[in-house]
């Protein structure tokens, strides 16, 4: 290979002294605020590093969602821990803003923190319809597209959830 010496003029000086943009923050984790049944959370976690959606067993509790159903699966926590979940819940609808999303939730007897109650990992954000859009940290999505390609005998309660659905203004029984 050949190399050769550039001189830079003054010109290119000037060119490289302009301001460099700004290096962003990681986007890996942000926070949104969302509602789950009749519960507000002012902010879940959203974790693009999680492999699952996490709900403390309190919460659960509270929200008096069903009973989950038995897993065998084994966590393996931050400090190295192993914790053994209660059980998974199938179909939660998630609203955050004017979007509703599904979600299956671990369940964890753990302590509820105070800040972030419950972490929303890959398997929420990454549902096939939603938009992750990590610079204004939000999620969206077409409500009508959801309801039409899910199967209402797989989701718990289907016929109140779309009677409920229908006063928000984007709900449609017509397809």
């Amino acid at each position: 290979m050949d190399f050769e010496t550039i001189e830079v003029s003054r010109s290119c000086s000037a060119i490289m002294s302009s301001n460099v943009v700004a290096k962003k923050d990681d986007p890996r984790a942000f926070t949104i605020p969302c509602t789950i049944g009749m519960l507000q959370f002012a902010k879940v976690l959203c974790d693009l590093g999680a492999s699952i959606n996490l709900m403390p067993s309190a919460i659960f509790m509270q929200l008096g969602l069903g009973k989950p159903k038995p897993t065998t699966m084994r966590l393996l926590m931050a400090d190295h821990s192993i914790k053994h979940p209660i059980g998974i819940l199938y179909h939660i609808f998630v609203k955050e803003d004017k979007s509703i999303l599904l979600a299956d939730f671990v369940i964890l007897d753990c302590e509820i923190d105070v800040e972030v109650p419950i972490i929303l990992g890959r398997p929420f954000m990454g549902n096939k319809k939603s938009l992750v859009d990590v610079e204004i940290s939000c999620v969206g999505e077409s409500l009508s597209v959801i309801l039409l390609n899910y199967d209402g005998e797989e989701i718990q309660d289907y016929d109140e959830v779309m009677a409920a659905l229908s006063g928000l203004n984007s709900y449609s029984t017509t397809h």
